[in-house]
């Protein structure tokens, strides 16, 4: 089960229109020391004028010859745009689509990388975005009970199907029934 991960952090843009950041290459430094020295393997760190969208598509071209027991890593920290892109280094403002890294496209490369485990880390602007264009996962049916309301009810509970146990029968009372005591 190798490891492999690709880190990008991108502070400084090309573009004097885009404003700078201040985390987010030391952001993706530290993700990739950690992986690396945790788990070895190989990894990628793209920071700042290193991170065009030239070099990381061309790392996404070196993850698709991983095996499928492999573990990959992707962590993006850097500026998203409102138009779900990932904004490169070399980005240009007047042509997101065409210089940028557009969530179809992002979806494209990901459907090339065969590993089992593919995990990736997003911090920037409207990431969430990205679930609807990106992961194509089947939805599961979830239970809003609680766990210990799912055990009273599979412990038999008299089939109950009440949020809450079933409380004990009341007692009864005897008294002037016209039963002999």
């Amino acid at each position: 089960m190798p490891f492999r991960g690709l880190f990008i952090g991108i502070d400084r843009y090309a573009s004097t229109g885009i404003d700078e950041l201040t985390c987010a290459r030391r952001d993706a430094t530290a993700l990739e020391a950690l992986f690396f020295d945790t788990l070895g393997g190989t990894t990628v760190l793209l920071t700042d004028a290193d991170a065009t969208r030239q070099q990381i598509e061309a790392a996404f071209a070196e993850l698709a010859h991983c095996d499928l027991d492999d573990t990959v890593v992707i962590a993006f920290s850097g500026h998203g745009s409102d138009t779900h892109e990932f904004v490169t280094h070399d980005a240009d403002l007047s042509n997101l689509a065409g210089s940028a890294i557009p969530l179809e496209l992002l979806q494209e490369w990901f459907s090339r990388i065969p590993a089992k485990r593919l995990i990736l880390f997003l911090d920037c602007c409207f990431s969430g975005g990205i679930g609807a264009k990106v992961l194509r996962v089947d939805a599961k049916p979830r239970s809003i009970l609680s766990a210990e309301a799912r055990l009273a009810q599979l412990a038999g509970a008299g089939g109950s199907s009440s949020l809450h146990p079933r409380r004990p029968n009341p007692p009864m009372n005897i008294a002037g029934s016209g039963t002999a005591s």
